[in-house]
């Protein structure tokens, strides 16, 4: 007698439950160890408990076929056209690069393997036909579980304890929630947050007293999502409650409910604008930034570098050491490990035929999906369409479907939606082939399990988390000065990941210490620049390091490259080589050549000279362009200011007051000069010529003197009853008992700054300089720093 499949509503509906909570319930799935649990809990259900259904031809035939483009990644790479970084990297520079078209294939390895679990677990979800009575058991589970996680992330963050496996949470935003990604935990609060909606009006429907829970459950969901400050979070969030209630009142699934939805998320809107704080900040600073988002250029180069391998792509997993030499528009002094979008991700490590199949995917997903006809639990499968439509929407813009914590929640909650009458053929091979698959996975996972416990296994097999433990070693190794066990242990880094700037440079470092290599370390160190060609950082390393073996001259050419790639932010770069090497003077000498090509530098050099070194560099500087035209008027400003502060006084009051010119940007310190030699009438002059007047209220004084100090002795607060009996006093010649009552209203907190403004004139009236001076240093103490 052949054996009845385990029911929908027990084992599958805890099951599937459990693989969909997994990933985020710990944070697992962004460790090795992690990944390897849930590919490990899904083989596990497809040994015991595999599906009897086929999922249907087309669904085979599209996942082989992904997945076939994945393996091409191990394809000989002289079938293909020959990149010109790959010429480079094993022609000139010497670079051992394995022969397979993914130049990182144990990196490769790893993804395909990721994806391959990913391509069964959907494979798995389509064979599931759920009832009613499974498909809301599971909704529940699966969202009261998301709901526990978000509020133990805002206990969390109250308290201040770092929950195990997740990211530390310092604060909200990029340290809060599940996911080191703000935006992938803003994406499974969001998604939660939808079916949340639709359980509590589901249970308003039904009479039933846990739809309260439902509704404090979705205000928690969105609390968190707040904290994260994810814009793309409380998009998902308020478009998805707006887009199932709208869809339930268009399905007339339930007109009240949907009503109640829609009423819902305006309450719920207007919460956002009331308690938003940073996150509806962070909105309102779109309006005012005319600059495109960083995300967009970085797409913009991610599409262009897509068209340098169309068909295949780069090898999956090599998208970061590829990309970090192939941006132009986003070159920045960070690195991007992925393009801020799911589906350019893909294009550019498989290419645009495997984009295609996967939205092929999507869309037969969606035909699976409709129709949303009556009596087949509709009002929840709604939710669950609308959460994997929002899903492949915000792969357009972020990178959630490469999370395993995210990308199989979606995946979860996408199988909700699937209608229950579709044709599943029932298949006697269904069930070996998944079993089999299932065994796959379970080898899989323990390969993954043995390689991080075991430095065997890693050294026979790596994985992703062996070459990050040799990562760590080998930095470890250089820090505590055993430069020789760094080298073994970055060598065998580098057979993992040859691709890893890192690696070369800290292999570099030890060379350069261990055995004194000067070749070994700068081949090692132009590898590193060329795989990194815009960062700057990397450079000054390498400048500090050429600098502690004694190298000046090797030391002086990192640098000049690392202000090269560092542009408008060199100036600040070249202010911290100039603090490493003042105990260097060949090297300080060199840098300070630089000083001469450009305004900025010069600047930079001046603020770290000594007072008579400073005059030298001055004196030079006007002798040779007495105009500075080749300084911009900031630059001019920064140049009083620093003379000002570390040069010679009477040269600077001299060139300013023969220099008419240069008053528009030194004012400011003319007027200080001025002070200095007690000059105070002409440094009140200055002040009054060059800082333009406050706004200030227009006082009209229409009551007598004795009432006025009567109420303002009942009301010393009142900034205006004082200005008004100010007033008052000076046109009776009562300048003593006005300075007082001015004098009152500045002890007064956060009083208004043109009190001194006021105060600068009187004394101003009465030709006491001195105190007027003071008044107006009180005034514009900021233009005077």
């Amino acid at each position: 007698m052949e054996r009845r499949p385990p029911s929908p509503e027990n084992a599958n509906t805890v099951a599937v439950t459990a693989l969909a909570l997994l990933g985020p319930l710990f944070g697992i799935s962004t460790q090795v160890w992690g990944q390897a649990l849930l590919l490990l809990g899904l083989g596990v259900l497809l040994i015991f408990a595999p599906p009897r259904r086929s999922p249907g031809a087309l669904w085979w035939v599209l996942f082989a076929a992904i997945l076939a483009i994945g393996l091409a990644a191990f394809l000989p790479a002289r079938w293909f056209a020959i990149p010109e970084w790959r010429k480079t990297l094993t022609g000139e520079l010497g670079v051992e690069l394995p022969g397979t078209l993914s130049p990182q294939p144990w990196i490769s390895l790893h993804a395909v393997c990721l994806l391959f679990g990913g391509l069964i677990f959907s494979l798995y979800l389509t064979t599931i036909s759920w009832s009613q009575h499974s498909r809301r058991e599971a909704a529940r589970w699966y969202t009261a579980g998301i709901v526990v996680l978000a509020t133990l992330a805002l206990v969390s963050l109250k308290i201040g304890w770092h929950v195990p496996f997740w990211p530390k949470v310092l604060n909200s935003g990029a340290g809060f929630g599940v996911f080191p990604n703000r935006n992938q935990s803003g994406n499974l609060f969001a998604l939660a947050g939808i079916m949340a909606t639709a359980l509590a009006f589901d249970g308003f429907e039904r009479g039933r007293k846990g739809a309260v829970f439902w509704v404090a459950s979705v205000i928690v969901l969105g609390a968190a999502i707040v904290q994260t400050y994810s814009r793309a979070g409380i998009l998902l969030f308020f478009g998805g409650i707006g887009a199932y209630g709208l869809l339930s009142v268009l399905l007339s699934t339930s007109r009240k409910g949907g009503a109640l939805t829609i009423a819902g998320f305006a309450l719920l809107l207007t919460g956002f604008f009331v308690f938003g704080g940073a996150s509806f900040e962070r909105f309102q600073r779109l309006q005012h930034n005319s600059a495109p988002d960083y995300r967009v250029v970085i797409q913009k180069d991610a599409l262009h570098l897509t068209a340098a391998a169309p068909w295949l792509g780069q090898g999956l997993g090599n998208f970061a050491p590829v990309f970090a030499m192939a941006r132009e528009a986003s070159a920045d002094q960070n690195r991007a490990i992925h393009p801020e979008s799911d589906w350019l991700w893909v294009a550019v490590d498989m290419g645009w035929p495997a984009t295609i199949l996967i939205a092929a995917a999507c869309a037969l997903w969606f035909r699976q999906c409709l129709p949303l006809s009556s009596g087949t639990d509709r009002a929840m499968r709604s939710a669950a369409l609308v959460c994997g439509l929002a899903f492949i929407l915000h792969a357009f813009a972020d990178v959630s479907g490469h999370r395993l914590g995210t990308a199989w929640a979606a995946l979860f909650l996408a199988g909700l939606a699937l209608h229950p009458t579709r044709i599943v053929e029932r298949n006697r091979w269904a069930a070996p082939v998944f079993r089999l698959l299932g065994v796959m996975l379970a080898l899989i996972s323990g390969w993954w399990l043995a390689s991080v416990f075991s430095d065997r296994v890693g050294r026979i097999a790596p994985t992703v988390a062996t070459a990050m433990i040799l990562e760590e070693r080998t930095t470890r190794h250089n820090i505590e000065s055993q430069h020789d066990a760094a080298v073994v242990s970055a060598n065998e880094a580098l057979r993992i990941s040859p691709m890893d700037a890192n690696l070369y440079f800290q292999r570099g470092i030890a060379r350069l210490v261990e055995a004194f290599s000067v070749w070994g370390t700068s081949r090692d160190f132009g590898i590193a620049r060329f795989l990194e060609p815009r960062w700057a950082e990397l450079c000054h390393a390498q400048g500090i390091a050429w600098t502690q073996a004694g190298q000046p001259e090797l030391a002086y050419a990192a640098c000049v490259e690392a202000l090269r790639r560092a542009g408008k932010s060199g100036a600040k770069l070249y202010g911290q080589m100039l603090a490493w090497s003042h105990d260097r003077p060949a090297l300080h000498a060199t840098l300070a050549r630089l000083s001469r090509n450009d305004p900025d530098y010069f600047l930079t050099f001046l603020d770290q000279a000594d007072r008579s070194e400073c005059a030298v560099l001055i004196g030079q500087l006007i002798q040779a362009e007495p105009d500075l035209k080749s300084f911009s008027a900031g630059q001019r400003n920064g140049l009083f200011s620093v003379w000002f502060r570390h040069g010679d006084h009477r040269l600077l009051f001299a060139e300013l007051q023969g220099n008419p010119a240069w008053k528009k940007e030194g004012w400011r310190w003319l007027a200080l000069l001025h002070a200095e030699a007690k000059q105070f009438q002409e440094a009140c002059e200055l002040m009054r010529d060059s800082v333009p007047p406050p706004m200030m209220p227009k006082i009209i004084a229409i009551k007598p003197l004795a009432e006025l100090e009567r109420m303002f002795r009942a009301r010393p607060d009142d900034i205006t009853l004082g200005l008004r009996l100010h007033t008052v006093q000076l046109s009776l010649g009562k300048t003593t008992d006005a300075l007082e009552t001015l004098r009152r209203l500045q002890n007064l907190p956060n009083h208004p700054a043109y009190l001194a403004f006021i105060e600068a004139g009187q004394f101003e009236e009465s030709e006491d300089w001195e105190q007027a001076w003071r008044a107006w240093v009180k005034f514009a103490g900021a233009e005077l720093r």
